[in-house]
């Protein structure tokens, strides 16, 4: 729960509590009818007439989201040090400060109930996300936890992004979780309804996948008979009720059908294809992408409404690529070797290799992985067949052929006689300038990986007309 807390211009605090519901501030205590309700001020700013009688307001919403509104003030209201405009909302957060003539109200820390039932305090983002514990002495424990749940960690990154992921999910918040192909994220997405306490199902659909035609009887479902031989049906959104909806390829949705998901999560209710009675829903909604959706530029290009964006990226979770972790590789192929052996029957296991060798090892962390941790568990259930020791060798790994290519791309590059103008190492150059650029998209994130200065870089893309 948030808490405000309210000072003087001499700093002495007037006000301090917990924002249970919708609050009213300004320097009346007389009552006043707004939409037939009768309110009066929770907080009181006394001895300034410049202070309207009801100032501004402090909105909690469904989803807990808290807003500050102007309540078209004489004097306006200022939101970190930025007057805002009269009835427009304004999310606020941990560490947001209102001014409002000479008093300052600030959101101070939320809390949660750690198992001793400690209030723990919780630093919260101005876009009310949670920031991660970065208290290393959590991680061993967290690890151990995690190991229970069959989740395999050895990277510093991960053991913070599961250690975010345990803290957000008993809030109940609408989380993006941002990924390339194969890097897990259904797996978090189904971690973070395990972890959230909901009774109802958890239901992942792919969004590439959902015929257009179809989107509104496939997710707000049908009544009997609205057509021909059409059966009743109750939808995903309802199918998923109490529990959550993992939207896979989320940026896949067509903008036509962007305005019907954002109508149920504004107003919490469905309507079935042939009623026009409201089904009230509560479902979570976890959606996933391999893009950078977070950035302006990546929605606009992909057609993706802006207010259905934030209302869908309460959290994000961000998941690094199986390259940017790739200390985690000898761990995960002995957990994938393992479990496929223990898939299979024991007079089968027995031919199935029980170790993978150093040098083996050492090839997949030179992989670049481009399917991530789903390719590497293919990579080792292929590759175990082939295997004839009980140890797995180089030999045996079904990516030597790609490894091989790669390597053999590069002597090519180097000593091919092409009539480019540019020397054997500037090709060479050229290529790895040229494939940074596709994996990190922005300039400035390229020149950083590659270690040099963007001004360099600037001028070898010009050089090499990129």
């Amino acid at each position: 729960m948030y808490f405000i807390e309210c000072k003087n211009n001499e700093g002495e605090i007037i006000y301090f509590n917990e924002i249970f519901y919708d609050t009213y501030i300004g320097r009346s205590t007389l009552e006043k009818n707004i939409n037939n309700e009768v309110i009066k001020n929770d907080i009181i700013l006394p001895n300034n007439q410049n202070i309207s009688r009801f100032h501004a307001k402090i909105q909690i919403d469904d989803s807990g989201y808290l807003y500050l509104i102007d309540l078209s003030s004489s004097q306006s209201t200022r939101l970190n040090e930025e007057i805002i405009i009269p009835k427009k909302k304004y999310l606020l957060g941990h560490g947001s400060v209102i001014n409002i003539c000479n008093y300052q109200l600030s959101l101070k820390k939320k809390s949660i109930q750690n198992e001793k039932n400690d209030l723990q305090d919780v630093d919260i983002n101005n876009d009310g996300t949670i920031i991660p514990d970065n208290n290393p002495g959590n991680f061993e424990k967290l690890k151990k936890e995690l190991k229970a749940e069959g989740i395999i960690i050895n990277n510093e990154k991960m053991l913070k992004l599961y250690q975010y992921i345990y803290k957000i999910a008993g809030f109940n918040k609408n989380v993006i979780i941002i990924g390339e192909t194969g890097s897990g994220k259904e797996h978090v997405a189904r971690t973070i309804h395990k972890l959230s306490g909901r009774t109802g199902s958890f239901i992942p659909i792919n969004m590439s996948a959902v015929s257009k035609d179809l989107f509104e009887a496939l997710f707000f479902g049908t009544i009997k008979n609205v057509a021909t031989g059409v059966r009743e049906s109750p939808g995903h959104f309802l199918s998923a009720n109490k529990g959550t909806l993992f939207l896979d390829e989320i940026g896949e949705m067509p903008i036509a059908h962007q305005p019907k998901l954002l109508r149920v999560l504004e107003e919490g209710n469905v309507y079935k294809v042939g009623s026009s009675e409201p089904i009230p829903v509560d479902v979570q909604i976890v959606t996933a992408t391999n893009v950078d959706i977070l950035s302006p530029e990546v929605r606009k290009k992909m057609n993706f409404r802006e207010d259905l964006f934030y209302r869908l990226s309460g959290c994000d979770v961000q998941i690094p690529s199986l390259k940017e972790r790739c200390d985690e590789i000898p761990l995960l192929a002995q957990h994938f070797m393992q479990l496929y052996r223990r898939s299979l029957p024991k007079n089968k296991s027995s031919f199935i290799p029980n170790k993978i060798s150093a040098n083996a090892i050492k090839l997949l962390r030179e992989y670049h992985w481009p399917g991530n941790v789903r390719e590497l568990k293919n990579v080792i259930e292929k590759s175990l067949l082939h295997a004839e020791d009980s140890t797995l060798y180089p030999e045996d790994l079904v990516i030597m052929d790609q490894i091989n290519e790669i390597k053999g791309f590069y002597v090519d590059a180097f000593l091919d006689d092409v009539e480019d103008g540019l020397k054997p190492f500037e090709r060479s150059e050229r290529e790895i300038i040229k494939r940074a650029l596709e994996k990190f998209g922005s300039k400035s994130k390229t020149a950083k990986k590659l270690g040099i200065q963007r001004q360099t870089l600037d001028k070898k893309i010009e050089r090499y007309k990129l």
